[in-house]
């Protein structure tokens, strides 16, 4: 299988919007990817879950002590670690379940 590395770039480029982004993937993948279109369908999907995971979600609030991811509802634990002898905690930045990047601005 022969692809053009920079065509394949350009289908990146950083300004683009994510649905251009997919929409540009898709006819990639459809032009050059050879096999049945059942098989293309399939690369095609799993491409668009695995960037749909890259836009931030804001986490669910669960209950008084712990959010969940709002993709697979996973209970999402801070991390803690140690600075200076001192243990410190922070949200991490990724569902350690699926995935899902996230997003803690919009919480509390």
């Amino acid at each position: 299988m022969d692809i053009n590395i920079e065509e394949f770039d350009k289908l990146f480029m950083a300004h683009q919007s994510l649905s251009h982004q997919i929409d540009k993937l898709a006819l990639f993948i459809m032009e050059n990817i050879e096999g049945e279109p059942s098989q293309n369908q399939g690369a095609i999907d799993t491409t668009i879950r695995l960037l749909e995971k890259q836009v931030p979600k804001i986490p669910e609030f669960a209950s008084h002590d712990y959010y969940e991811c709002s993709s697979c509802y996973t209970p999402i634990e801070e991390i803690s670690f140690y600075k200076k002898g001192k243990k410190k905690f922070k949200n991490p930045t990724y569902c350690f379940e699926c995935g899902q990047k996230l997003d803690w601005e919009g919480t509390k």
